[in-house]
């Protein structure tokens, strides 16, 4: 992990978290509408406006 995930405070951290956790719920929603596997799904983040520690934080 690189030092930008370890700037990332531990409110905001908690905010990711839960960001994250809400997306992942969608997809396995989405994937039993589907009838798909949810394994044969994958999540990429990709941001354009917020820091690449926030990525690195959810990647951690």
């Amino acid at each position: 992990m690189t030092d930008s995930a370890a700037t990332v405070r531990p409110d905001r951290r908690a905010e990711l978290a839960n960001g994250l956790a809400r997306v992942e719920a969608r997809i396995a929603d989405a994937c039993a509408t589907a009838g798909r596997d949810r394994a044969e799904v994958t999540m990429i983040a990709v941001t354009k406006t917020y820091p690449a520690g926030d990525v690195v934080a959810l990647a951690g």
